[in-house]
């Protein structure tokens, strides 16, 4: 009898120790996995919010071109003679108004370079 009282003791002993190892491996990998999941989430997380931070700025900056440009077609604009009388007069429009479609132009890039970060900082802070 006392051999099967101590054998039993001996399966109880290493029973415990067997569920020991596996709630010791389920708490690593646990462990492991949410260690992983705040790595990834605090090192990407600041990226994402660089890359808004930055195309808020890349916006402002061409929202400021888009106006410089405007201001400039309006000063052009406002430049040209409308029944010029002499030739003097009519070489200068003609000079205005190509250096207008260069102008407007340039704005069409700007607007669709605007246009563009505009809608990558819309997805971004979806």
């Amino acid at each position: 009898m006392g051999n099967g009282n101590h054998n039993g003791a001996q399966n109880n002993v290493s029973a415990t120790k067997w569920n020991l190892g596996i709630v010791i491996s389920l708490i690593a990998i646990i462990s492991a996995v949410l260690g992983s999941i705040f790595f990834l989430d605090n090192r990407y997380a600041s990226n994402v919010a660089f890359s808004i931070h930055s195309l808020e700025f890349k916006k402002k900056v061409a929202t400021e071109k888009l106006d410089q440009k405007q201001d400039e077609i309006w000063d052009l604009e406002n430049r040209i003679v409308e029944d010029p009388e002499n030739e003097e007069d009519q070489n200068r429009n003609d000079e205005f108004k190509n250096s207008l479609k260069e102008l407007k132009y340039e704005k069409t890039k700007i607007k669709e370079h605007y246009d563009t970060i505009s809608r990558l900082l819309s997805e971004a802070k979806k």
